[in-house]
């Protein structure tokens, strides 16, 4: 062969390997889900793993106010390892991580003790006893996960706080009850409060699975000999793993990175979390040193549930459903029947009530001071002037009105938004099932949910104070909050699009287009009717999360974007507890609300809930 055709030959099979590929390419592409997955992936980068990026540039950067006090002879940008030093191996260590982190992952380990128990307990009362009312009991065991966790801290303050700091008296010291420090303020009054708060997520993760367990594999445990702690031991604790395992991922790292109610009932006393340090380092403009204390809170939170999965991938298989019928055995309480319903409804009672109406007692006194004899309705519906800083009463307060219209459009807009993302995450990750792409979508969309809330709000507002390529700036605008709030629920929103589109056949859309139906009309006539009670599902809980959300937004809320959470937190620091008080049980009506809405619609699918 010459040395001409040599080169034809290369030329040839240049141009056909170049034309094989531009068909491949031009059939993957001519795929929907592709096309849609390759959108998402965009977004999530923008969204997911630019603020992972800029958590580490941060932590490892100089800043403008880094370089502004400290007279560097460095520029804004350069690489350094001062905030490691700073925060790992410094006399500042204690202050800003070793005591922080300590209190921390006590509060975190001391909710887990609490409330994994109270909820499966009371997940077994309600599934496998013949309690009476059980299904009055199980739906409001849920109510008190949908009240904002800061707002049982609020109610605890309101009740056990007492005037050794200054202020108006709590509830008990009003009524002659000398309370301990220790009561009013720090670890135990946090993890008692965040304990009412999180103990539905080990109810529902734990009642399903004891609902869905048949009881003969027990009973035929206790045939074969076997004693009651053994059939517990060998039987029971094992299949109810990976829903125990489940809850104690949830609450732990839930309650590791809470900011609310430990800057309620902790920072009077100076004691401090890591999301409480986090938030007071970004306000004071230590933002290194504040993104190096969250990758901490990241790597616990991803050990958390790293090792969750190695102890519930030591066995492979759970099956708890059998194709002959799962029978569900009920244990007899006997004489203790209604005295343990009688107990169980007092203590829900108790989680749900005594907040709002603690709240609002004291929204109704003169002083704070639970004075009933200088009630008043000024907090809610005085004049101007009538309420001191020269407030009017809430319902009349143009800031008030305000902050309530911004809360509802923020949750009406964000709760949209999610439903329809969540729609098409489900969409593009069940269509590619099994592809890297569709592997890479899933993953990133519940990376938010390791990254806790105040670190995420600020993670945002240093990425969006600035303008960057075709992006403006979007630090002050009700866009931002939008955006974060949309992005901290893709973790929960693609999960509910995710199930919504498996239980979709994917023949329907197949035989569409065949016919030749567009993919905008089989998107239209097809995948939005037979994913809507999804959609709807996805609506109502992200409605609720974004009416109640404080952590997230706290630091990105200007007076132009001020909410009502955000709001009753200024009120708290600034010690204007009757104002505070009565924006709180405003939102915890609004909140209930959103939740009898989900109930009557019978589209609230619980166990998705988070925020």
């Amino acid at each position: 062969m010459s040395e001409l055709d040599s080169v034809y030959t290369e030329s040839s099979s240049l141009k056909l390997f170049i034309t094989k590929s531009f068909f491949r390419l031009r059939r993957w592409l001519s795929r929907p889900e592709k096309i849609m997955g390759l959108i998402l992936l965009a977004v999530l980068v923008i969204l997911v793993v630019m603020p992972l990026i800029q958590i580490v540039i941060g932590a490892s950067t100089y800043s403008y106010s880094d370089v502004s006090r400290r007279n560097l002879d460095a520029e804004v940008g350069d690489w350094t390892i001062y905030h490691w030093q700073r925060v790992v191996a410094s006399r500042m260590s204690p202050v800003l991580l070793i005591k922080p982190l300590l209190h921390s992952m006590a509060i975190a380990i001391g909710v887990v003790l609490v409330a994994l128990p109270l909820g499966s307990l009371l997940a077994w009362l309600v599934v496998r006893t013949d309690l009476p009312l059980k299904k009055l009991m199980g739906n409001l065991s849920i109510i008190p996960y949908v009240m904002p966790s800061w707002v049982m801290a609020l109610a605890w303050f309101t009740v056990f706080k007492n005037s050794r700091l200054g202020g108006a008296p709590g509830f008990l010291e009003a009524m002659g009850i000398n309370v301990p420090n220790w009561l009013s303020y720090g670890y135990i009054p946090i993890v008692l409060a965040m304990t009412i708060h999180y103990f539905p997520y080990a109810f529902i993760l734990v009642s399903g699975a004891i609902a869905s367990m048949d009881s003969q594999l027990e009973d035929t445990g206790r045939v074969l000999g076997a004693s009651q702690r053994t059939v517990l031991r060998k039987i029971t604790f094992p299949l109810m793993l990976p829903a125990l395992g489940s809850a104690f991922v949830l609450i732990f790292s839930k309650a590791l990175g809470t900011f609310g109610t430990p800057a309620i009932l902790g920072l009077p006393v100076k004691y401090y979390t890591v999301a409480t340090r986090v938030y007071h380092s970004i306000r004071g403009g230590n933002t290194g040193s504040a993104y190096a204390l969250v990758i901490f809170l990241i790597l616990i939170s991803s050990l958390t549930i790293y090792m969750n999965a190695r102890v519930i991938g030591v066995r492979k298989k759970f099956t708890t459903i059998g194709g002959k019928g799962t029978r569900v055995k009920t244990t007899k309480l006997g004489r203790a029947r209604i005295p343990v319903a009688v107990i169980v409804f007092t203590f829900i009672s108790v989680c749900i009530l005594a907040p709002l109406s603690m709240l609002l007692l004291q929204s109704l006194t003169l002083h704070g001071d639970f004075n009933f004899s200088e009630l008043t309705l000024k907090f809610w519906i005085g004049a101007p002037g009538e309420v001191y800083a020269s407030n009017a009463g809430i319902l009349r307060d143009p800031a008030v009105q305000a902050g309530m219209w911004n809360t509802i459009k923020l949750a009406v807009i964000a709760a949209l938004v999610a439903s329809f993302s969540g729609l098409f995450f489900g969409y593009a990750v069940v269509k590619a099932r099994g592809s890297f792409l569709s592997k890479l979508i899933e993953n990133l969309a519940f990376t938010p949910y390791i990254i806790p809330s105040i670190a995420f709000g600020g993670i945002f507002l240093s990425m969006f104070a600035r303008s960057w390529g075709p992006i403006p700036s979007l630090y002050g605008t009700f866009t931002l909050l939008v955006l974060v709030t949309v992005a901290k629920r893709l973790p929960y929103t693609s999960r509910t699009g995710i199930s919504a589109m498996m239980q979709i056949d994917k023949s329907l859309e197949e035989a569409a287009y065949l016919r030749g139906t567009s993919w905008v009309k089989r998107m239209w006539a097809i995948i939005i009717p037979l994913g809507k009670s999804g959609m709807m599902a996805g609506f109502i809980l992200s409605l609720i999360t974004s009416m109640r959300m404080l952590s997230l937004i706290i630091l990105l809320v200007t007076p132009k974007t001020m909410v009502l959470t955000a709001m009753t937190y200024r009120f708290v620091e600034q010690g204007f507890t009757q104002q505070a008080n009565a924006i709180a049980v405003l939102i915890i009506i609004m909140t209930l609300s959103g939740y009898f809405l989900a109930t009557v619609l019978g589209k609230s699918k619980l166990e998705h809930i988070g925020g």
